[in-house]
């Protein structure tokens, strides 16, 4: 019963709109703004919607962020110029800041794809939970309430299946509200957008046939809200986004590449050693493996433990790394020289690096799928996508393997075919059977 769980306003509260049967979508979206605002310049609303976004999700340093809506979702894309040597780091980056995020070029212009935490500041967001107060100064301020009440029922018709909405923005309690607005009939055919008489007036005594009734209806369009509305915003920039876009960028992940590439990671620091050896009681090595065991790489410090204790010991010392380092699970083969453990304690590198992301991990242990065609650059991306996409937690690799672990709420079917298309070398009934313990893995043979 709608009473159970709407808030209720008869008809003479709350008019109707002027096209009760025409559902709001993003294809009539620039028509009804028009109609809305008729003489308004558009491109002066959208200027300051846009400052007002930027400025309140990044106060700090609002110049230089583009608005992009990517694979369906809407991004924020912040524009650098690649330098040698930065020096206006809120307009510049450096090559060194971007080492192993892809091919750079000196001179030309790039986006960060930021996500995480910061992006979440965000009145899109907090207007998705309906408790952003406009400010009062804020320019073009009316068109921007009629431009984010138009994009609001846009939304909320697309993912709530409502066909007549109207949003209206309460000055009172800084909300923008949306309405569901249906005609009382003596007979209905469609309970879409009509109601009977008798549901009328248990909301308003006094309504008669023909009258419309809107009720504020509860909503979930919080990321389509982002999307319409940021790809309304993009149309209207002068200004087109870097031909070269470095994809989910985490937010305050390039403060911490900027003092990585200050730091001589020649060297990493003694309380990393201490660390690696009081988790494991093991002796520290200089260096970890690649490439089955035959080459090293002095920037990161090692151990080699028995395959049975490895996850524990990675788990422990992944809970106490600093920033900027990351830990990971390595080569169980060894080509280049003997373990320093006897071959039936199956002995497996436990190994710490610099880095701040999955992807900088996997860098590090130079996995690849040359058979297949790809790189480490290349198949770095492509096995963290598949990571992300399901919720796995990358555990390690080694030369031609990616060891994973996975939660409950994986779609175990899903994975596997996922993980199959990735690594054909391996059959999705054979993925099942690993996934089934809680764990995943590919390999390129």
């Amino acid at each position: 019963m709608i009473a159970a769980f709407l808030l209720f306003f008869g008809a003479c509260c709350i008019p109707a709109g002027p096209s009760p049967f025409e559902s709001p979508s993003p294809a009539n979206l620039e028509a009804r703004i028009a109609a809305d605002l008729p003489g308004i310049d558009l491109s002066a609303v959208a200027d300051s919607l846009e400052n007002h976004l930027r400025t309140a999700a990044w106060p700090e340093e609002p110049n230089g962020f583009r608005w992009a809506v990517r694979g369906g979702e809407a991004r924020v894309v912040h524009a650098y110029l690649v330098v040698e040597e930065v020096s206006d780091p809120h307009l510049e980056i450096g090559t060194a800041e971007l080492a192993g995020r892809g091919p750079v070029v000196v001179g030309e212009e790039i986006g960060l794809e930021v996500t995480g935490q910061k992006w979440s500041k965000s009145p899109l967001f907090i207007w998705a939970n309906r408790s952003e107060e406009l400010p009062p100064d804020l320019p073009e301020r009316d068109g921007v309430i009629r431009v984010l009440e138009r994009v609001f029922e846009t939304a909320v018709a697309v993912d709530e299946d409502y066909v007549d909405v109207e949003a209206q923005y309460n000055e009172d309690l800084g909300e923008f509200e949306v309405f569901w607005f249906r005609t009382v009939v003596a007979a209905v055919d469609e309970p879409d957008i009509e109601l009977s008489l008798a549901e009328g007036r248990e909301l308003d005594p006094e309504c008669e046939v023909g009258d419309s009734l809107g009720v504020v209806v509860p909503w979930r369009a919080a990321l389509s809200v982002e999307r319409i509305l940021l790809t309304w915003l993009r149309k209207r920039r002068e200004s087109p986004l870097p031909r070269n876009i470095l994809a989910n960028f985490p937010a305050g992940e390039l403060d911490v590449r900027r003092e990585l590439a200050k730091r001589d990671v020649s060297r990493p620091p003694a309380a990393l050693e201490d660390l690696l050896a009081g988790q494991t009681g093991a002796a520290v090595r200089p260096f970890a493996h690649f490439d089955f065991g035959r080459d090293h790489d002095p920037r990161s410090i090692s151990v080699v433990v028995p395959e049975g204790k490895v996850e524990e010991h990675l788990t422990a010392i992944r809970d106490d790394l600093p920033r900027g380092w990351v830990s990971w699970r390595g080569t169980p083969r060894w080509l280049g020289y003997p373990p320093p453990l006897p071959e039936d304690q199956s002995p497996v590198e436990l190994a710490i690096g610099p880095g701040v992301t999955p992807s900088d991990m996997l860098l590090n242990t130079r996995v690849d799928a040359i058979n297949f065609g790809h790189d480490t650059e290349a198949i770095v991306p492509m096995i963290v996508a598949v990571a992300e996409e399901h919720g796995l937690d990358i555990r390690g690799a080694s030369t031609d393997t990616v060891w994973f672990t996975l939660d409950a709420k994986t779609l175990k079917r899903e994975l596997a075919e996922d993980l199959a298309e990735l690594c054909p070398d391996i059959p999705v009934d054979e993925h099942l059977n690993q996934i089934d313990e809680g764990t995943a893995y590919c390999w390129w043979d």
